[in-house]
């Protein structure tokens, strides 16, 4: 089975539903509910300030959540992961030398 993408839309859809809560309702203020729709399906990707209100409104702290607006965002941020990680391994080397 093909793995979903993880994007902010399946985000606001998966907490929506599962707080049972309507798509007008949760949009009242904000979007209509067919925007919502459009973000839910990936069709649209909302701004910053749109997918923190939506999960604000839904009990969510957004700042739990990091939102990367496009394939180049994602390879740059998994590109980063990476160098971390390996950064960490050399602090912890250099950390175990230091106490021989």
């Amino acid at each position: 089975m093909a793995e979903e993408k993880r994007t902010v839309g399946n985000l606001i859809r998966s907490i929506r539903e599962n707080r049972k809560i309507s798509r007008e309702k949760l949009g009242l203020g904000l979007c209509s509910a067919t925007t919502l729709m459009r973000y839910e399906l990936g069709e649209r990707i909302p701004d910053k300030f749109m997918a923190d209100a939506l999960l604000e409104r839904m009990g969510q702290t957004p700042f739990r959540y990091e939102f990367i607006g496009s394939e180049q965002e994602f390879q740059f941020r998994m590109m980063r992961n990476h160098i971390e990680k390996l950064q960490n391994k050399e602090r912890e080397k250099a950390g175990v030398l230091s106490l021989k």
